[in-house]
């Protein structure tokens, strides 16, 4: 016998299942799919990288403090990453030098490594590569150590974007010496802190929809369009739940103990 809940919860598992078949189906079939908008943050990058070509300064770019592309925060991690390389290959253009803090997990070392090369490369610039910008810290000093590396670099545009306990110490460094501030975190318990101290910002599922925009990957979007979809669905089954209990029709609220 099924436990109570749980096939209220199946419901929506194959539903959520469903919808994103059917939008990788039309990715297959070469259809077209939603379109994902703008997102300001996003374009304020480019806009931020100009300005470091105009003032002859480089640039800081943080993928967060967690570097498991696997897990929980995974989906996020990688995210992160391919709004790394998208900020890289924006670099590349203007030729601006890119400094960029890891997290205190050893792992994600080569895999930054890799896609800043690849970013480079795809721009024709293979030369703008230096391992050296690429700064690990180990997991003790990280925090400390990325406001020291924005605040003696004088970095002109700070990019904090990724799975972050709380982050406002280098945010503020960075604002102190003159710089656009662009954060972007899933973790609502440390959103506040980038809120503050950021001229933009992405907000928890933000990063997700972001890094989809800027990969232009047909398969990433095709399944944030089918959990949208879902997302829509509940909040309309959410609704009708307060009006029928308004209404004292507790039909709903037993279907969803089922």
């Amino acid at each position: 016998m099924l436990k109570a809940g749980v096939i209220s919860e199946l419901i929506v598992v194959a539903l959520l299942s469903a919808m994103m078949g059917y939008y990788l189906w039309l990715v297959s079939k070469g259809r077209p799919l939603p379109k994902i908008r703008r997102i300001p943050a996003i374009d304020a990058i480019e806009e931020g990288i100009g300005r470091c070509a105009e003032m002859g300064r480089p640039m800081h770019y943080a993928p967060g403090d967690f570097g498991q592309i696997s897990g929980e925060w995974g989906p996020a991690v990688v995210s992160a990453l391919n709004i790394y390389k998208y900020t890289l290959k924006l670099a590349a253009k203007h030729e601006v030098p890119v400094y960029t803090s890891l997290p205190g997990v050893a792992e994600i070392i080569p895999l930054v490594q890799g896609i800043a090369r690849e970013a480079y490369r795809e721009e024709g610039k293979p030369e703008l590569y230096k391992e050296e910008n690429i700064l690990y810290y180990g997991p003790s000093a990280y925090k400390i150590a990325r406001c020291g590396t924005v605040l003696r670099n004088n970095v002109a545009l700070n990019v904090q974007i990724g799975v972050f306990y709380t982050e406002i110490q280098s945010h503020a460094v960075a604002r102190q010496i003159g710089a656009i501030n662009i954060g972007g975190t899933t973790r609502w318990t440390a959103m506040y802190g980038q809120a503050i101290t950021c001229d933009y910002v992405l907000i928890c599922e933000e990063v997700l929809a972001a890094g989809t925009l800027v990969s232009g990957d047909p398969g990433m979007t095709a399944s944030l369009a089918g959990e949208d979809v879902v997302k829509m669905f509940l909040v309309a089954l959410g609704v009708i739940g307060i009006i029928l209990g308004l209404m004292g029709n507790p039909a709903l609220n037993s279907l969803l103990k089922m």
